[in-house]
């Protein structure tokens, strides 16, 4: 049996593994469920061209994660892999995670104790740990951070003008968020252009959930996500930058408490709130083609708001090296593309109409692809993102 790291990524509505030779970290295999597919949840993978699924079932939700997970052994057993360890994507890693751990009883408790810091991303990350530490009882359990990458900000860049004992007792500062994507854009990036352009690197990850980091050198300088994921990005349902005091207004005003404004600007805002058409901006975009106004709205929003951004982030770097776009949106949404571009002209940045039109290839790790003009004044690239490829890179050296 050909010994693996299996790299998890547990969501609300679906859950995302890959599996990588622990040795070479060579992929191996993918598999992904979807507790929204209309045929009923079941793991779909490959195995040598062929598509396979294990079918999953119906079961309450407080158990779902456990026995999916014990199928998803079962049928990789089934398909000669042996799990030497697991690394688990954990959003939140707090004040005191600041690179991958293995996942001893001490630092599960500790995990436990920062669902308060992501109420929405960090509980179903430890379900996946626990249930993943039964199915594969002897494989080691990692748990790897998307706050890690952001470790770097200077004091500057994660420190909020408030009062200081909130600061420096409680730890509320700037953490970032999407480290894993930024992570792996910049190192593709690196690979695909000279060391004078990855220098100076910002990585646009567009998609639900959106975000932009300045890179120096290879680490992350600032960061448009905050303390939280809400931060930044006006997004599929979050509502991004907005005035602190409107939360405060809209409490007295509509009679709301503060769990109701959490899950208003976490769930109900966002592009799908200004359209009033979908979470999915696919169907935004078709709507503003259709003369949607409020469509058109909630997309010129987002395309300001990354463009506003970019100008910002090469002042961060003292000047902009390069540009790449990431995240489902960044990888597959042309016209997005365009239009953040071409509010760039001043910067002198160039989209090659054709390549940007252009998919990325269809090998399991592409190759960034170029899409800025010969004349542009930084390379602009669309990188296919591999967090899963990142987690189980971080989790090889903690294995053994």
């Amino acid at each position: 049996m050909t010994p693996c790291i299996l790299a998890c990524n547990v969501g609300s509505t679906s859950l995302k593994v890959a599996w990588f030779d622990q040795h070479t970290l060579t992929e191996r295999g993918m598999a992904r469920l979807d507790w929204l597919d209309a045929n009923g949840p079941s793991w779909y993978t490959k195995l040598g061209g062929q598509a396979i699924h294990w079918p999953v079932g119906s079961e309450p939700v407080q158990n779902r994660i456990a026995r999916t997970v014990r199928i998803l052994a079962e049928g990789l057993d089934d398909i000669g892999v042996a799990i030497a360890g697991v690394g688990h994507r954990v959003v939140h890693g707090g004040p005191h995670f600041s690179g991958p751990v293995i996942i001893t009883p001490e630092v599960r408790t500790e995990l436990d104790s920062l669902s308060n810091w992501a109420p929405l991303h960090n509980p179903p990350a430890l379900e996946g740990i626990d249930a993943c530490s039964l199915a594969f009882p002897n494989a080691r359990q990692v748990a790897v951070f998307d706050t890690a990458f952001h470790a770097t900000l200077p004091e500057a860049a994660r420190t909020y003008a408030i009062p200081w004992d909130w600061t420096h007792q409680h730890h509320l500062r700037r953490y970032g968020f999407h480290g894993l994507s930024h992570s792996w854009a910049s190192m593709a990036v690196r690979a695909a252009v000279a060391e004078e352009h990855w220098d100076r690197l910002v990585v646009l990850h567009l998609g639900a959930g959106c975000s932009a980091t300045a890179i120096r050198h290879g680490r992350s300088v600032f960061t448009t996500m905050g303390l939280t994921p809400l931060e930044g990005f006006p997004m599929a349902s979050r509502c991004g930058d907005i005035d602190p005091g409107l939360v405060f207004t809209a409490g007295r005003l509509l009679g709301k408490t503060p769990d109701e404004l959490e899950k208003a600007l976490w769930k109900e805002s966002g592009w799908q709130a200004v359209s009033g058409v979908s979470a999915d901006l696919r169907q935004v975009l078709q709507a503003e083609a259709e003369g949607n106004p409020r469509a058109h709205l909630a997309v010129e929003m987002l395309v300001r708001h990354a463009r506003r951004t970019v100008a910002a982030l090469a002042t961060e770097l003292g000047g902009l090296g390069c540009l790449a776009f990431t995240g489902g949106i960044g990888e597959n949404s042309p016209p997005i593309r365009q239009r953040i571009i071409e509010g760039l002209a001043h910067m002198g940045l160039k989209l090659h109409e054709t390549a940007n039109q252009q998919n990325l290839s269809p090998e399991p790790i592409p190759k960034p692809l170029v899409i800025s003009a010969g004349h542009s004044s930084a390379p602009i690239l669309v990188v296919g993102a591999r967090e899963d490829w990142v987690i189980a890179r971080d989790t090889a050296p903690l294995i053994g």
